[in-house]
Order: structure tokens, then sequence, then C-alpha cells
């Protein structure tokens, strides 16, 4: 995907800790938005990721969550709403 501004170009990064992964996309088209993976399921507990406290709704184990995320990323320049909200 291209952009004509490289100010607007979204910015993936992947955290990985042991098992835990963390992704987050940051968005700067209009207004600076970031999005996460979340995970109901995990509420009121946190997973450090190099020293750095997160809520563990954000922390996923499944590898195939990021390999697939990083691929849809590379292929269009964004990652469904589905996956990161």
């Amino acid at each position: 995907m291209r952009f004509d501004n490289e100010d607007e170009r979204p910015d993936l990064t992947l955290y990985t800790d042991g098992d835990n992964y963390l992704l987050t996309l940051l968005e700067t088209e209009s207004e600076s938005e970031v999005r996460t993976f979340w995970s109901e399921g995990k509420r009121g507990e946190v997973i450090h990721i190099h020293g750095e406290s997160y809520p563990a709704g954000m922390v996923f184990q499944d590898p195939e969550i990021a390999r697939n995320a990083l691929a849809e990323f590379c292929e269009t320049g964004d990652v469904s709403k589905d996956v990161l909200r």
C-alpha cells in the first residue's frame, strides 16, 4: 500500500516476551488512534512484557494471530478491526 504523506502511514508494532504477544496499530490519518487486540475474558489481570505492565486482555499467546495480522498489514496497510480494535 502506498501513502502520499509519510506522516499518515499506519505503524504496526509487535512486542513479544516468551509466549506472550502484544500488537498495536497506530493510525494517524486525521487524529492519532491506537488499536490493539482485546480479549474480554481476562479482566483485572496484568501481564508484564519487557518490564512493562499491560492489561491481560491486550496480550495473547497464539502466534498465528500475530502472523496473520502482520501478513494482512503487509498486503493492505491495515489490520481488520475484528483483530485489532
